[in-house]
């Protein structure tokens, strides 16, 4: 009684949950397939809803084979599943695209279709808990504990078929703990419970798991939503992260130990955590969760460190991290407002840092922009009219005061000559061997002199940091034949400008 009560209190907040499981602006995701029963039904997939595969990545730590071959199927697979002994199982994988050790694997290379549907064998899954009944050709998702959502009509249905109710499914560590059909009737219903509804066991059984499964789905939306944040010598970076929290590899990665999840009807959520490094150690610094279905606004909840640990892992307020092992990434850059007023992050740097039992054992950060050891070429510029910068580039979300040219500056010769000053640049072997791109910000002044050479941004690897910064050693060599911005008056003035160089088979283009 006092879980249902609990439930009724905290309903309100989220609404009811076959609204909120339509997550806005998220592209629908190709199902996943499970038989029940002897009958074939689609398995709901989507950001709130993990398909169970990628469960099991997340709890193993394997690096998933897949890759995301549509907007429609970012998980790159589509698993079938069965309901057999009151278990699930993983049957087969179906998948276009994956990854062996010598690369990509594309299963129409050369246009000649292949057979992609394998046992899970193919990709070594197995149980984590291995016996000799379970390492088959169908393996037992025992690494899996969270609600399965089926719709009732079948996986031959049309989008017009007569909808039969959605089947909800609660899975605990592989077994099956719930099992309940909800019809139209049944969210009907939900709208507004009466006394007489309360005292409906059966009709209460179903409305548990929906909010059950409303919780759920907060989990995992929310656990792909927030980043967390580090704390390092006065600088603050976004933490990147898979699915979940670093602070989860405290569970294991398992969200049933986790003492907020969805089973925590009175308080659920996913963790967001502030960690810092402080000497050679980090530390997490506070602790809140968050949960609901919104994009924008969604409530944080603050949970005090002593909840959690006990008063021998505090050092200064702070937790030490004793958890904490292998790589984590962070990045460092500034926020701003895109396009359609969401926020826009512009990566600066990046460190990597390792880890071992919350000891740093190796810290690299690699330059970008907007650190003074990078900006190559100081020039002094005219100051006459002021800083232009081009209208339709986004470094002009960065300055937001500057004015616009009528004409742009432009390497006297023109794109081609310039185009064939970088072609007679040479690479590196080692440079020659990658992809990638990398955003150069520098200003060319009223007297047609460049400077202030600097790094805005790469698209790439870690890595990548270093070899942009070769190339920007290329770029600063680009001999002065520049001609001036030109304001609205005739004016030479200055410009801040934005170069965008790809290299591409071992060569730099310059990018549009």
């Amino acid at each position: 009684m006092k879980r249902l009560n609990t439930l009724l209190r905290s309903f309100t907040f989220f609404g009811l949950l076959f609204l909120g499981s339509q997550l806005l602006f998220a592209t629908e995701q190709i199902p996943d397939y499970i038989i029940y029963k002897g009958e074939k039904y689609t398995l709901d997939i989507g950001w709130g809803h993990p398909s169970p595969l990628e469960v099991y990545y997340i709890r193993t730590g394997i690096s998933k084979p897949f890759s995301s071959y549509s907007t429609a199927n970012y998980r790159g697979h589509v698993a079938t599943w069965e309901i057999r002994d009151s278990g699930l199982y993983l049957l087969t994988i179906d998948t276009k695209i994956y990854r062996t050790h010598t690369g990509l694997y594309y299963s129409e290379e050369r246009h000649r279709p292949k057979d992609t549907i394998v046992a899970p064998g193919f990709y070594s899954i197995t149980s984590l808990n291995k016996t000799e009944d379970n390492v088959t050709e169908i393996v037992f998702a025992d690494w899996f504990s969270g609600v399965l959502e089926i719709d009732n009509r079948g996986a031959n249905s049309k989008w017009n078929d007569e909808y039969k109710g959605t089947r909800y499914i609660y899975i605990r560590d592989g077994k099956v703990v719930d099992d309940q059909l909800l019809t139209k009737e049944d969210y009907d219903r939900f709208q507004t419970i009466s006394d007489k509804d309360t005292s409906d066991h059966e009709f209460m059984a179903k409305y548990i798991i929906a909010y059950l499964n409303n919780c759920y789905l907060s989990f995992w939306f929310q656990s792909g939503m927030n980043k967390d944040a580090l704390l390092y010598k006065d600088n603050k970076g976004i933490v990147i992260q898979d699915e979940m929290s670093p602070f989860m590899k405290l569970f294991n990665n398992n969200p049933i130990e986790y003492p907020f999840n969805w089973e925590n009807f009175a308080t659920n959520g996913a963790p967001v955590c502030t960690w810092s490094v402080d000497g050679d150690s980090i530390f997490l610094n506070n602790l809140s969760i968050s949960r609901g279905l919104d994009f924008y606004d969604n409530p944080k909840i603050d949970i005090p460190l002593h909840d959690v640990f006990i008063p021998e892992r505090f050092v200064d307020n702070k937790v030490f991290a004793y958890w904490m092992n292998g790589k984590l990434e962070i990045k460092y850059g500034r926020e701003v407002k895109g396009e359609f007023g969401t926020d826009e992050y512009y990566v600066e740097r990046v460190q990597k840092i390792v880890l071992d039992s919350g000891r740093v054992v190796s810290n690299r950060i690699a330059p970008c922009g907007f650190d003074t050891s990078t900006v190559r070429n100081p020039l002094v510029v005219c100051g006459k009219s002021g800083m232009h910068i081009s209208q339709y580039s986004p470094l002009g979300r960065f300055y937001r005061d500057s004015l616009n040219p009528k004409v742009m500056p432009q390497w006297a010769d023109g794109d081609s000559a310039l185009q064939s000053w970088f072609d007679a640049q040479p690479l590196t072997d080692e440079m020659s061997q990658i992809q990638f791109r990398t955003l150069i910000e520098f200003v060319v002044s009223c007297e047609g002199k460049a400077g202030n050479w600097a790094l805005l941004g790469v698209d790439g690897d870690f890595e990548y940091f270093y070899t942009a910064n070769k190339i920007l050693d290329i770029v600063t060599k680009l001999p002065q034949r520049w001609q001036p911005a030109i304001d609205k008056k005739g004016n030479p003035v200055d410009c801040r400008m934005l170069m965008k160089i790809d290299v591409i088979d071992g060569k730099i283009k310059l990018g549009k």
